[in-house]
């Protein structure tokens, strides 16, 4: 049986959701355990440790303006030298407590973090009657001193050298950049990647490879600095049975911003030279559905009515996003917007109603990537 079989839409698989959240629940605590304790505590920390961080620029201004009222015939020179000596004391004593409150427990958080996904990306798949499997990217702190020098700084900056150490940096992430810069279904320029949780679910015989993906093109600093949101979602892959010669690409209707339909096309087909728009008898959604390839009987092949009729009632009722997709190689892509993905973060507590509500996060986008996925025979 199929999975658009089994869960039809979003409705049934929160009401399957709903149906197995009590013993989910009560999974995850078991497996959780102590760590859910001590992610809580660390969490106290870092909120702490931000206070200082924020106190070591507030505090030297606050003293002068105490020492000010105290002291009424205060110099400009000696209020000057004062608010020197406490910016550097305040600044010294308050970012280095401050980093180790914010930091010390950041293995723990990122450990519940990955005990948590991992028991509920099991439960996901399980629903869902496939079999995936989570690849984990939590980071082990070495808390041992640099270089054998010993002491507190060399532990913290020790810390602190784990803490931002990015996922980009394992040979999962690149395999994602790398695929990603295959598919051709980027054309903006970006400068900021987040890549975060690399899955694989088996289905249709088929091994699909899907990660979290955000891309951002940042510019400038200070007030001048502008964020420009590229791409936030699922990036998926899955390998055909055969292997296409040409190369055909989809994509939704969309404005002129961001990850839009008008810039998307017009880049891709000026680089593409042969590839070339084609129209196909799509009825109702054939103005709304773009398609360009070089080999039209390859596309015609691909795009079967199923596919082409999923993507479209997607499309439809979620805010009217853009996929974009392509078939390269012996490989389909896809880019499947979804601005609810948690980025390195999962849930507070493990209680009912928010593990239900962060499950609903990874389960409604994959829901419709398999249900796409089911309806390329290739």
């Amino acid at each position: 049986m199929s999975i658009k079989e089994t869960i039809k839409d979003e409705a049934a698989l929160e009401t399957v959701i709903e149906y197995k959240i009590a013993a989910i629940t009560a999974a995850t605590k078991r497996e959780v355990g102590k760590l859910e304790q001590d992610y809580a505590k660390f969490r106290r920390y870092q909120r702490i440790g931000f206070l200082l961080i924020a106190a070591a620029f507030l505090l030297p201004n606050s003293a002068v303006f105490v020492l000010e009222v105290l002291f009424v015939n205060l110099t400009n020179f000696w209020s000057t030298i004062i608010s020197i000596i406490v910016f550097f004391v305040s600044l010294m004593l308050c970012s280095y407590f401050g980093f180790k409150f914010f930091i010390s427990g950041s293995d723990v958080v990122r450990q519940f973090h990955a005990k948590v996904d991992t028991i509920l990306f099991g439960g996901i798949f399980n629903l869902l009657g496939v079999t995936g499997e989570l690849i984990e990217h939590t980071v082990v702190v070495d808390k041992k001193p640099i270089d054998g020098t010993g002491g507190k700084i060399a532990e913290l900056i020790d810390i602190l050298r784990a803490h931002f150490r990015s996922l980009r940096e394992s040979p999962e992430s690149e395999q994602v950049l790398s695929s990603l810069t295959t598919s051709e279904l980027i054309t903006e320029p970006f400068n900021t990647t987040h890549i975060d949780n690399v899955f694989a679910v088996d289905v249709a015989e088929k091994r699909l490879m899907v990660s979290e993906l955000h891309l951002q093109h940042i510019t400038g600093s200070g007030r001048s600095r502008s964020v420009k949101q590229i791409f936030k979602g699922y990036f998926v892959a899955l390998p055909l049975k055969k292997a296409v010669s040409g190369k055909t690409f989809i994509s939704t209707e969309g404005d002129t911003l961001g990850f839009a339909h008008q810039t998307y096309w017009s880049s891709l087909l000026q680089k593409e030279g042969k590839v070339k728009e084609t129209k196909f008898e799509w009825n109702d959604f054939e103005e709304l559905l773009y398609v360009a390839t070089d080999n039209n009987r390859e596309a015609r092949e691909i795009l079967t009515p199923e596919f082409m009729t999923d993507l479209y009632d997607w499309w439809k009722n979620h805010g009217k996003l853009n996929i974009r997709i392509s078939f390269v190689g012996n490989l389909m892509y896809m880019l499947f917007p979804d601005s609810q993905i948690r980025f390195e973060k999962t849930v507070s507590k493990v209680e009912p109603k928010e593990l239900k509500e962060y499950m609903l996060t990874i389960a409604r986008p994959l829901l419709h990537v398999l249900h796409l996925v089911e309806d390329v025979r290739r």
